[in-house]
């Protein structure tokens, strides 16, 4: 998914402003955003295989895993994390921006 490619992109880039635009309504406070990455010397992100599209309330939901590896405090570091997708039908009432894939929120599986 080119969004999910674009945000991987700019985070191994360390641009954290321009990936921090590709979240959400969901997001996190931009200070919590940047703790995630910014603790990395040097950082990698990939993706995993995408999970299973799931539809709810009209939305239509995808999970993308995460890692980051890299190095923090001098040491081998790495965290977990899913990237939920969400897009809304077109339903009435909908926008065009609400019809279009957005990261709505990230998911981290162990600590930072």
């Amino acid at each position: 998914m080119d969004l999910v490619h674009s945000f991987i992109e700019l985070l191994n880039q360390r641009k954290f402003d321009e990936a921090y635009m590709l979240l959400g309504p969901g997001a996190p406070p931009r200070t919590d955003f940047d703790k995630q990455f910014t603790r990395f010397a040097d950082l990698k992100v990939t993706a995993g295989a995408p999970g299973d599209q799931e539809g709810a309330a009209g939305s239509i939901y995808l999970s993308i895993p995460l890692t980051l590896t890299g190095t923090a405090d001098g040491k081998n570091a790495s965290r977990s994390a899913t990237a939920i997708l969400r897009r809304v039908n077109d339903v009435p009432g909908s926008t065009e921006a609400q019809r279009h894939w957005h990261i709505e929120r990230m998911e981290w599986r162990n600590a930072a």
